[in-house]
């Protein structure tokens, strides 16, 4: 946007996104989203940064991890049906995603006196990326003790 100041432009872009509920906001580099981000967090209690792959640390475990974590919140967001506001840069705008129907299907809840097939959930749970340890002490890890599961999801804290 030209013809704001710069402290302006997250203002009416939140006034312009109003009656949507889906508003994302693409930027040139990450120091600039990570800026509207903040800018914009005043307006909306409900704006995501969706960062870009970092090639070079993108091997490296907790980067990985953390990108991981962020992105699936968004897609928690939008596939719960809640509004967002995803601010993100041209690079991340051109990573390839699953639809999001082939996303939904993923989801699946456990609740208190379910019965669960333990092997089928094991199973599912390595198919979604989670790490089987011992104990479980950060997001993406579950573990199986006789009759105990633990699991940390990636999108809670």
């Amino acid at each position: 946007m030209t013809g704001c100041v710069e402290s302006q432009n997250c203002h009416l872009a939140d006034t312009l996104g109003n009656d949507y509920k889906y508003r994302i906001i693409v930027t040139y580099n990450e120091i600039r989203a990570k800026e509207i981000y903040e800018d914009y967090s005043y307006f909306d209690k409900n704006v995501y940064l969706y960062p870009a792959k970092d090639i070079l640390f993108y091997q490296a475990d907790v980067q990985a991890s953390l990108i991981g974590k962020q992105r699936l919140e968004i897609i928690k967001q939008i596939a719960s049906g809640q509004e967002a506001t995803i601010i993100l840069t041209v690079d991340a705008l051109m990573d390839r995603l699953a639809p999001i129907d082939i996303l939904k299907k993923e989801i699946f809840s456990i609740r208190p006196m379910d019965i669960l097939d333990v092997e089928k959930l094991r199973g599912k749970l390595i198919s979604l990326g989670y790490e089987k340890t011992a104990t479980v002490e950060m997001a993406g890890q579950f573990a199986i003790r006789g009759g105990i599961i633990d699991i940390f999801p990636l999108t809670e804290d």
